[in-house]
């Protein structure tokens, strides 16, 4: 196996190394990259020939589908969305399981409880996801980042408390609205 070597800044290539192998493509399609040079000896390094980095960039230019950060933006505000929606149905429909004579009112009523645990652990798990946010961010947390850090520099960039915990607590939100939705609406349509 040829070891390659790329030489330059040490910073730009430990940094280039922790990039994913499609952001790298990105860049050279987007032909914004100033350190080409070093980019493709990274990517050589994980086993793409030239010749499959050039067909790889190409289908990346000739694509009409949007690149990734334009995608997981319209995911996060379609997530926003459908969240007040689903929240607003979870808690008219919560309203009315507690006040309604549901036959299973009792086993509802555990399954919310224990759906709105699981549904917090859910958020949670979108608080640490991370994500390529715009061209050259990666954001942790979905939809909301918790943190970003920009991969031209590698400086990391973390919300200050009370803007943290807002966006973790909407985070959760989105678990526990996915969560109960689905107890909820049986509920609903079965009463």
């Amino acid at each position: 196996m040829k070891t390659i070597q790329i030489k330059g800044d040490p910073n730009l290539r430990e940094r280039l190394r922790d990039l994913p192998t499609g952001y790298l493509l990105d860049l050279l399609a987007d032909q914004a990259c100033a350190d080409e040079w070093a980019v493709r000896g990274v990517l050589a390094e994980r086993g793409l020939e030239t010749g499959e980095i050039e067909t790889l960039v190409r289908r990346r230019n000739d694509s009409r589908l949007p690149r990734s950060y334009t995608l997981w933006r319209m995911a996060r505000i379609f997530t926003v969305v459908c969240t007040l929606l689903v929240g607003t149905f979870d808690l008219l429909a919560y309203i009315h399981l507690l006040h309604g004579e549901a036959p299973l009112k009792g086993l509802m009523l555990g399954l919310t409880g224990g759906g709105t645990l699981f549904g917090f652990l859910l958020g949670f798990k979108l608080t640490t996801h991370l994500y390529q946010g715009a061209r050259h961010r990666l954001d942790c947390g979905f939809p909301l980042p918790v943190g970003s850090v920009d991969l031209q520099t590698g400086h990391e960039r973390l919300r200050t408390k009370p803007m943290l915990i807002v966006c973790m607590a909407i985070n959760a939100s989105v678990g526990l609205a996915l969560v109960l939705f689905p107890l909820l609406l049986m509920h609903h349509l079965l009463s």
